[in-house]
């Protein structure tokens, strides 16, 4: 698609739900803030933070023994 026929989006959004995909399968494990930057090439501060944002409104949380998300 290109601009003038794609559709309009959050960017913001769209970043979160971005991860939010990527750390879903990892939920047994968890992954670390570093390892979703690697993964999906955001600055570290976006994705500090998109994590702080799922955190807060409930979709994720830190697994207490390791700290991972």
């Amino acid at each position: 698609m290109n601009r003038k026929t794609r559709p309009q989006i959050i960017e913001s959004a769209q970043k979160v739900l971005q991860t939010m995909k990527f750390i879903a399968p990892h939920f047994a494990n968890g992954v670390t803030q570093n390892d979703i930057v690697k993964a999906l090439g955001f600055d570290a501060s976006a994705v500090h933070r998109c994590v702080n944002t799922l955190r807060e409104e409930g979709f994720i949380e830190n697994i207490p023994e390791t700290g991972r998300i």
